[in-house]
């Protein structure tokens, strides 16, 4: 089969790893940027491409200059001839780059997610609006293929490649023909039916930074702005995590999903890792000697509460279904951070999901309709 030409939306760290792993495959790649956002890009453009590091653990097995089909600020330009759009910025900003996209979609393009936190169905109002939710396929990741770093003007590291993410499409009766394609440039993507699955069953980017946060609140945020934040995972991290897993799993089983994917099964799926509980593998693991800044730790637990734990406790109370620890969870990090998270967090409404019953929330994930 012949390998698709893909965009890759965003020159952040998860972007520049993205589009250099995937050209070093042989797939003709080009790197779009928001306009605003144009210098981030100049020493990618001066140089042709992205270099990765001689120790980055690439899923090409390569690493060194990646040369790119083109790098540019023009939307028209950056997808004129792709079969394929990653969108590699955090969730917040997904909006800005569909916003930008959409005026010049073209019929039978895919639109991955890369993290997907509800995108596909955050975003397919868009599409409806303008006509094109049958000539486009959106599609959610639950989690990005790198960690990853940008260390120069046109030079990346990648810490680690992931061994597997989740990928459906919305609606889910075309996953078989996005994976089709998409497992092309990731043999580390795995097949799950719908949206539901993505992000709730699997965990969506598996949401494990607000569990571990909360027994360090202090020492992260107060003292030291900062950490090597997986060394410092608890037991009582694991015990939040556990006890999310199991608030998760009566949900999941009611939207029609077989089973969870549970923190420690994420962590050695995905990583290799393995503790007695998920606190010890993240001590054990190559993340525990990872620094992380103090902005870096906000943003995820904004991703992590606003686009997963809000979104989850919401649609449990729709089908009635308790999630008093989730629910604890974002109020104690809302007052510990000054922060209202309910009035940030994506509602019902913005998925689409507000007036539905559980019957028509998995008929709408699978068919697009109800």
């Amino acid at each position: 089969m012949a390998l698709p030409t893909v965009t890759v939306c965003g020159a952040g760290a998860a972007g520049t790893a993205i589009a250099a792993d995937l050209a070093l495959k042989g797939i003709s790649v080009s790197l779009f940027e928001l306009e605003n956002m144009e210098d981030t890009i100049k020493g990618i453009q001066e140089r042709g491409g992205i270099e990765l590091t001689a120790d980055s653990k690439t899923t090409s097995g390569k690493t060194g200059f990646s040369r790119l089909e083109q790098v540019t600020t023009d939307p028209k330009e950056a997808i004129e001839d792709a079969d394929v759009i990653m969108i590699t910025c955090p969730a917040m900003h997904h909006d800005k780059f569909f916003n930008a996209l959409t005026p010049h979609l073209k019929p039978g393009q895919i639109i991955l997610f890369n993290t997907g936190y509800w995108g596909s169905l955050r975003l397919a109002k868009k599409l409806r609006e303008i006509g094109a939710f049958e000539d486009i396929t959106l599609c959610d990741a639950n989690i990005m293929p790198y960690l990853s770093k940008r260390v120069g003007p046109f030079t990346t590291k990648i810490f680690n490649s992931k061994r597997n993410m989740k990928i459906a499409a919305f609606p889910g009766n075309r996953t078989d023909r996005v994976f089709s394609i998409l497992s092309s440039t990731y043999a580390e993507f795995e097949k799950v039916p719908n949206v539901l699955w993505s992000n709730i069953a699997a965990g969506g980017n598996q949401c494990v930074h607000v569990q571990l946060t909360i027994p360090i609140m202090g020492y992260i945020f107060d003292r030291y702005m900062g950490c090597k934040f997986y060394n410092e995972a608890t037991l009582q991290f694991a015990r939040l995590s556990e006890a999310y897993d199991k608030e998760r799993e009566p949900i999941a089983k009611r939207l029609g999903c077989r089973e969870i994917e549970t923190g420690p099964q994420w962590a050695e799926r995905v990583y290799g890792y393995k503790g007695k509980d998920l606190g010890e593998a993240f001590r054990k693991s190559e993340h525990a000697d990872r620094y992380s800044p103090l902005a870096a730790l906000d943003r995820v637990l904004d991703e992590d509460i606003c686009y997963a734990f809000v979104p989850i406790t919401r649609i449990a109370d729709k089908l009635g279904l308790p999630m008093p620890l989730t629910k604890g969870m974002i109020e104690v990090t809302g007052a510990m951070l000054a922060k209202n998270y309910w009035s940030m967090g994506v509602t019902l409404e913005q998925l689409g999901l507000a007036d539905l019953t559980a019957d028509q929330i998995v008929q709408l994930a699978t068919n697009g309709h109800i």
